[in-house]
């Protein structure tokens, strides 16, 4: 009986030590923060010598890292990273309009649109099982652009909406949805992946209009109202229940909001401060509280920072 005490207190005395030593070691090996950090980060643009880039970071703004360099005569715009955060796809300006999809770890590089002009603003976005792109496409002769999907690697593409000035789509979390912007900044409008069912859930007014929408994972709209200045606002899917979420900041414009997978965190740029710069904040129901800023002066407008579900940083 002694000698079966003995070895259960040894085998417990021994258990001790080694959660003690993975405890320590977890503590003391790991450079990076252990808040959600391991499994998202943000991207986001940047343009620290005239060339706009595209730059990550974990989510408290910490391990800044460059992901797309651009170079001169070669800006690089409105990226979208996929779910399994491997493959950045972004947009390029000049020489021409095309559309990119660059796996990061290989630098290997798809042209999936080809434009052809030097004036292309498509704002892609990922579907969350990473199989779709949504973007918005111009016929080449008008200025206004259409709703279009396609396989993440280029083929299969649909045309969704006539142009309409339809701009900056977004999937929901199952794919069954997208929303978008119709008239650069006007009415935020929803309709099934397929093209079916469109309907228009936030008019355009003489008081306010609204871009760059997203879907909360619990199916509320987050997007940017202009009216005195630019807000993040969240509404219910059918534009009901309008809340402003960064109220008292009329010297200042806050735009391009994005969400975290958790649903606790809205990142958003801003020209708060006289400065370019990335905020994020916690997402408490219904306001944002704890904003902190990210970037402290990323010299360009932050164009569309995006969480990532995956990081995606050494």
């Amino acid at each position: 009986m002694k000698r079966t005490v003995f070895w259960k207190n040894r085998f417990i005395l021994v258990g001790m030590i080694v959660l003690a030593l993975l405890f320590i070691n977890a503590c003391s090996g790991d450079e990076y923060p252990k808040q959600s950090s391991k499994d998202e980060a943000i991207t986001y643009l940047a343009d620290p010598i005239s060339n706009a880039e595209i730059w990550g970071m974990w989510p408290d703004g910490s391990q800044k890292t460059l992901l797309v360099q651009g170079s001169e005569g070669r800006e690089v715009v409105q990226q979208t990273l996929s779910p399994d955060g491997r493959t950045m796809v972004y947009v390029v300006h000049s020489p021409r309009g095309q559309m990119l999809s660059q796996v990061l770890e290989t630098g290997a590089i798809t042209i999936l649109v080809d434009d052809g002009g030097t004036s292309f603003d498509p704002t892609p976005s990922y579907s969350y099982d990473g199989t779709k792109i949504v973007y918005c496409m111009s016929d080449g002769n008008s200025v206004d652009h259409g709703i279009r999907i396609m396989n993440a690697d280029g083929t299969n593409i649909q045309v969704l909406t006539e142009l309409d000035n339809d701009v900056s789509p977004a999937f929901n979390r199952d794919g069954t949805k997208i929303v978008f912007d119709r008239g650069w900044n006007g009415s935020i409008v929803v309709m099934n992946a397929d093209g079916s069912g469109l309907t228009v859930v936030k008019y355009d007014t003489e008081d306010f209009s609204y871009g760059h929408p997203q879907f909360l994972p619990d199916g509320r709209i987050v997007c940017m109202r202009d009216g005195i200045s630019k807000d993040i606002v969240i509404m219910n899917a059918d534009g009901s229940n309008e809340i402003n979420l960064t109220p008292d900041t009329d010297a200042s414009d806050e735009f391009a909001p994005t969400v975290n997978n958790a649903r606790n965190k809205i990142a958003f740029a801003t020209d708060r401060n006289d400065a370019d710069d990335i905020y994020v904040g916690t997402l408490t129901g219904d306001s944002l509280t704890d904003l902190k800023n990210l970037t402290e002066d990323v010299d360009y407008d932050c164009w569309r920072p995006r969480f990532s579900a995956i990081p995606i940083m050494p």
